[in-house]
């Protein structure tokens, strides 16, 4: 069977698919072809839509880039398009999707702004360094080297 062939098979099954009801993306069609190609299944669902066979349902947002259109099969309005998200709100959601490299990049950034040694309490004393809050210093100064002051 050619490629030809193949596609067009993929794609009537797509088809019985959305006439039964189902909500489908480009993504969802691409992972169904063993033959297809991403460019492929877009291309059927706008292709589709621009006929009037299919409509988008709903408009989802993945971890970056631009939303997917989902389609379902029939007559109907279009979702709005959602706006663009900012760059204050895109941080705002990767932020809160990615807790701990969050946490990684705060301690990180103290390690950055530290000014004293990073020691042990051994070598501390050996050095002549005593533990001033969260600070190293020497013990005859008076000050301490650390960002918070």
């Amino acid at each position: 069977m050619g490629r030809k062939f193949a596609l067009d098979a993929d794609r009537a099954a797509v088809q019985k698919r959305m006439e039964d009801g189902e909500e489908i993306d480009a993504k969802e069609v691409w992972r169904s072809t063993e033959t297809g190609s991403r460019s492929w299944a877009k291309d059927v669902l706008k292709r589709w839509h621009r006929e009037g066979k299919v409509y988008i349902s709903r408009w989802e947002r993945g971890q970056q880039g631009e939303p997917a259109p989902f389609y379902k099969w029939g007559v109907g309005k279009d979702a709005k398009r959602p706006h663009p998200l900012g760059g204050a709100a895109a941080s705002r959601k990767w932020r809160k999707n990615n807790p701990d490299k969050v946490a990684i990049g705060a301690a990180r950034a103290i390690f950055r702004r530290r000014t004293t040694p990073i020691l042990d309490p051994i070598h501390a004393a050996m050095c002549g360094y005593k533990r001033q809050g969260n600070a190293w210093i020497k013990k005859d100064e008076t000050h301490t080297h650390s960002a918070d002051s």
